[in-house]
């Protein structure tokens, strides 16, 4: 009976970690939703039916930003600037989540019907007073409009674009926070006695990497923050799959190397 050779045994046993975890089956439907954005810009039901599976996923992102709060009020805020974006973080995620819910709450209403009702003229070649005058001339119109479903007094869209814009101030934040960071890990080249073990020296160079790669990931969402947060948008829909797709593939980049 032939055995799996070694190497191939623990990268099932981390593509198992990965796709067992909520956090990483999150990032394989991300990759697939923007890359069908890129791939089909008109796209169908199925990806709106994946966008809105992985919202209730996120739901569950509600728990870790309390429990921030819970430690947050435990412990006193620290005059530093990352105890500062931190807060931040916090703050914008606690906007995010019930904004997102209710948007997917009333994403599942029915379209709201309002009757438009106007008057429109039946004979355009009469012009001023003659026209107005004869009330044969005009009849009442009554349209009926299909608009997006409310929740609280406010419509799908609504909703979605203000979560988007907590989710921007985030995204904002957390950039500037991994600067600081950045700055604050000690350069390789820099000379200090005693001479850090080779142990050490890797684990600031994996660091250093680590929070590269996470700021890369945050500028490319920051142009799908910008553009949901808006009501006209920035970016056209294939532009937005192709960030996406870029930022997704990192995501899951960083979630396979985190199973090591």
């Amino acid at each position: 009976m032939s055995r799996v050779s070694p190497p191939i045994a623990d990268r099932l046993e981390r593509l198992s970690k990965l796709t067992n975890s909520l956090s990483g089956s999150d990032k394989i439907l991300r990759l697939y939703t923007y890359a069908s954005l890129y791939l089909t810009p008109a796209p169908t039901g199925y990806v709106s039916t994946i966008s809105s599976a992985r919202m209730v996923f996120r739901l569950t992102g509600i728990v870790a930003v309390l429990n921030e709060v819970k430690i947050l009020l435990k412990g006193g805020m620290k005059m530093n600037i990352e105890s500062f974006l931190g807060l931040i973080k916090t703050v914008s995620m606690l906007g995010f989540y019930p904004a997102e819910a209710c948007f997917w709450i009333a994403s599942h209403f029915p379209k709201v019907r309002k009757k438009i009702t106007g008057v429109r003229s039946l004979d355009k070649g009469k012009k001023g007073e003659e026209a107005n005058s004869t009330s044969n001339n005009s009849t009442v119109s009554e349209e009926i409009e299909l608009r997006e479903p409310e929740l609280w007094g406010l419509d799908t869209t609504e909703w979605s674009r203000y979560s988007c814009q907590f989710w921007l101030i985030y995204i904002i934040a957390d950039i500037l926070d991994l600067i600081v960071k950045l700055n604050r890990i000690p350069s390789p080249t820099t000379t200090s006695r005693p001479a850090p073990s080779p142990a050490s020296s890797s684990a600031v160079v994996s660091m250093r990497r680590l929070y590269m790669l996470m700021l890369v990931y945050e500028f490319l969402d920051l142009p799908l923050a910008v553009t949901w947060s808006t009501k006209k948008g920035v970016l056209s829909t294939k532009n937005i799959g192709i960030f996406g797709t870029l930022g997704s593939a990192l995501a899951l980049y960083m979630s396979w190397k985190a199973t090591a």
